[in-house]
């Protein structure tokens, strides 16, 4: 890492600290430090919503939404039941995640205070984060998206089979809780 870029990552930070900060300071964090979260899955993904809001192909989200629609697929064609699975991200521990990464990179100087603004950085994260199209490569599933309603966040999918058709179910899914 430069230290032109240790400096700017510091700068947001320090901002973030200080109760300073905006939503786009939380895009340029996540977008400065994408390269470094390499054990965490869960903060790179937060980081590719942010610059790849093009369509998901793989990701932590993408398998958690195709695993779902899978299962599902399964349950309506051969009957039986399926449980919703949890939250994808819990928010505590993500941003615990991040205040990990940030020790660890010496960036962080007042984590006490980095750490109160937990509320108001998962808002603007959530700002941040577009709606944007799941490509999944079940041949029924004919359109699947993330969309966001506020700071809920939905799937949306259509799904056609010979036995049955759904036509814009929406299921939440818990991206923050």
């Amino acid at each position: 890492m430069t230290d032109e870029t240790k400096i700017k990552r510091q700068k947001l930070v320090d901002k973030i600290s200080n109760d300073n900060f905006s939503s786009s300071d939380v895009g340029q964090l996540l977008v400065y430090l994408r390269g470094d979260f390499p054990d965490s899955q869960r903060l790179t993904e937060l980081a590719n919503f942010i610059t790849h809001s093009e369509g998901r192909t793989r990701g932590l989200s993408h398998d958690y939404i195709n695993d779902f629609i899978t299962k599902l697929i399964a349950t309506f064609e051969n009957s039986g039941s399926i449980t919703i699975p949890k939250q994808l991200f819990e928010r505590n521990s993500v941003y615990e995640e991040l205040i990990h990464v940030l020790k660890t990179m010496d960036i962080v100087n007042e984590v006490a205070k980095f750490r109160q603004q937990k509320d108001k950085f998962i808002e603007f994260l959530l700002e941040l984060i577009d709606e944007v199209e799941i490509k999944l490569k079940e041949t029924k599933v004919k359109h699947c998206s993330l969309i966001k309603d506020g700071s809920i966040m939905y799937v949306c999918f259509i799904i056609e089979s010979k036995s049955f058709l759904f036509n814009g179910v929406k299921q939440r899914v818990r991206l923050f809780d």
